[in-house]
């Protein structure tokens, strides 16, 4: 009698685990299925929310706002990722969308964790030849420096820029403290462990099979681009444009090709259209002071 008792027992409480593994697994996959629509805002987890976006040419305005509302609304301590479908470009638009995006996530929180993905109608990363359908020149090799310390807005930018243009092999270097000697506040600089990292975890989703990342500390300022014989360009900033032209200079003495020069513009935290200078731009800088200073971050320099 007793064992009878004992198998009905368990077979019912084997039963109820399964009916509430069943229900435990349609939950955690509804929010995955329905977020194949586009433009739909999906918490994901307490301290994140995915935002998948479409329509490139034709809903900057509209997906900017989104983005802006996403972030102001996001819990301190939150990231905010969208997923940016680039399928119908051209490259110009691509990139100001992208631009447009950050600096709206700039505006209502610069410090806040932020990321805009591209990705192609599959929701994978762009290949090689779907960078080029959508206009964008691609090189085979590919570098971009910085110092990359509380990875901000701009920085991403940048990156994801570098990505874009990226076939076969991205650099990018890391400064480490030889060139960290005249930066502001530089005792607050994170470890280049720490940023190198940083830049590895972001730029992950966006690279394609195929697409080599190399993220490497760099000890001088051309870190190591004046002697890469087949590099083909250099993504900077007009700060660090000059820089460009010193390591063509370079390049050419050594019996090399330049490179081409990528400019990226900056980020800012003004509305779009007004104070788009040095003065406005998103700053590492500016982030080491205000967290010693105990204010709120602001988009300025």
């Amino acid at each position: 009698f007793f064992r009878v008792i004992s198998v009905f027992v368990h077979t019912v409480l084997f039963t109820k685990r399964r009916v509430h593994s069943t229900i435990a697994i349609a939950g955690a996959l509804w929010p995955l299925r329905r977020s194949r629509r586009p433009r739909l805002l999906t918490r994901i987890s307490p301290m994140s929310a995915v935002l998948r976006l479409q329509g490139v040419a034709s809903q900057e305005t509209a997906n900017s706002e989104k983005v802006h509302a996403a972030v102001s609304s996001a819990p301190a301590g939150s990231a905010v990722t969208v997923f940016l479908e680039c399928s119908d470009g051209p490259s110009s638009s691509v990139l100001a969308h992208l631009r447009t995006l950050y600096c709206a996530a700039t505006r209502a929180g610069p410090a806040r964790s932020f990321s805009v993905v591209p990705l192609n109608s599959a929701s994978q990363p762009l290949t090689p030849a779907q960078k080029q359908a959508l206009g964008f020149e691609v090189f085979r090799k590919v570098a971009v420096g910085g110092t990359f310390d509380r990875l901000h807005n701009g920085h991403r930018l940048l990156l994801t820029q570098a990505v874009l243009h990226a076939a076969e092999y991205l650099l990018v270097g890391v400064a480490a403290d030889p060139l960290l000697q005249k930066k502001e506040h530089k005792t607050s600089i994170q470890s280049v462990e720490v940023r190198m990292q940083g830049v590895r975890d972001f730029l992950g989703p966006m690279i394609s099979p195929g697409l080599e990342l190399n993220c490497t500390p760099i000890y001088e300022f051309t870190g190591g681009t004046a002697e890469i014989p087949d590099l083909g360009a250099l993504v900077a900033t007009r700060e660090t444009m000059p820089g460009v032209e010193r390591i063509n200079a370079m390049r050419v003495s050594a019996g090399f090709a330049p490179v081409k020069p990528i400019l990226v513009e900056y980020v800012v935290g003004s509305t779009p259209g007004q104070g788009q200078g040095e003065d406005d731009k998103l700053s590492s800088s500016t982030l080491r002071g205000q967290e010693l200073a105990g204010r709120p971050a602001s988009g300025g320099s």
